[in-house]
């Protein structure tokens, strides 16, 4: 049986749960993170991906309308939720990671962890977190993005949680409004045939391609939980690759990417636990070179450190851009 779907009594499939959020911009007009939420939501709620979405409000608590929703349900075992958020984002200090949802109140902030746990704790079936992050543009520090990225893993903590993370950030654009590269491009496959379940593992390695080559994503990462996440199941009107009894013609064919291609966008460090496998755009050798020494401090750092080595080289990478993407008036505060 088809593992996306499952059976309510009488035969009825049970949706999967989307809760979807993106940032008010200060004067309540529409941001680019609103409108990447607003048009998340409506894709979702088209008949052929079989979604129940709730959009939750940026002037509120996020964590509390979370657990309010979902405590509010029946959720059946197995069932999928995905927690879709743009917005502005914050790293403390010691490398919590929060989400700045109304800029009228800058002053405060969500921290992603507690949402998790809210959603973990609520959601027993397979749980996406997607991430569609902006932070404050520092031209000095070209590891800003992928500092970002490692501070939403650690906020995110696959291995603990079992939830799956997909997650890119880049740096503010003033004035800018339109829609982010990773929601382009999760829209963008979303409405491309599916002779088959379109998965984040596959959507992904989509947006590696597209996304990072071209420099529209700064830094972007995906952490698989506890078990795969299908996005979208197969179109029923497009016959699979098997079916069809022919290679797709050579012009539809990906051509594979060149040795030189691959190593301008190498995965800059990687973790035996997978939790620092950050991708970054950049072009920048003393960049690489900074992370992979932090990386190496981390793992050297193992066998006398009581935290995993994940930890260690989330928080130091998370530390290299906290000042810069600290409040500068040192206010923030967590709601709740």
């Amino acid at each position: 049986m088809d593992p996306s779907v499952l059976a309510q009594p009488g035969g009825a499939s049970v949706k999967s749960l989307a809760l979807v959020i993106g940032a008010l911009s200060s004067g309540r007009e529409t941001s680019a993170a609103a409108g990447d939420a607003k048009r998340v939501a409506a894709r979702l709620r088209r008949d052929d991906l079989d979604y129940e979405v709730h959009e939750l409000d940026p002037a509120q608590d996020l964590a509390q309308q979370a657990d309010f929703l979902l405590a509010s349900r029946t959720i059946r075992a197995g069932q999928r939720t995905l927690f879709y958020v743009a917005s502005h984002v914050m790293i403390s200090a010691d490398g919590e990671f929060f989400l700045r949802l109304d800029e009228a109140q800058p002053e405060t902030v969500d921290a992603l962890a507690d949402v998790v746990d809210v959603l973990r704790e609520r959601a027993t079936g397979p749980l996406l977190v997607v991430v569609e992050a902006t932070h404050r543009a520092d031209l000095t520090d070209p590891l800003a993005s992928a500092s970002v990225v490692a501070a939403a893993k650690f906020a995110v903590r696959p291995q603990r949680t079992g939830a799956s993370l997909l997650v890119a950030a880049r740096p503010e654009v003033p004035g800018h409004v339109a829609g982010s590269a990773l929601t382009h491009a999760i829209l963008e496959r979303l409405d491309r045939p599916r002779p088959t379940a379109l998965t984040v593992e596959a959507l992904h390695a989509e947006i590696d391609q597209k996304c990072l080559l071209s420099g529209a994503i700064a830094a972007s990462a995906f952490v698989r939980g506890d078990a795969s996440f299908e996005l979208a199941a197969p179109d029923a009107d497009v016959a699979p690759p098997s079916a069809r009894g022919s290679k797709p013609p050579s012009s539809q064919r990906r051509p594979r990417a060149s040795s030189a291609k691959r190593e301008k966008r190498p995965p800059v460090v990687s973790s035996d636990d997978d939790l620092l496998d950050i991708h970054i755009s950049v072009d920048d050798a003393d960049a690489r070179a900074a992370l992979e020494g932090l990386y190496a401090s981390a793992k050297a750092s193992q066998n006398t450190a009581s935290e995993p080595v994940g930890g260690l080289a989330a928080n130091a990478l998370a530390g290299v851009t906290a000042a810069s993407l600290s409040n500068p008036d040192g206010g923030e505060r967590s709601r709740g």
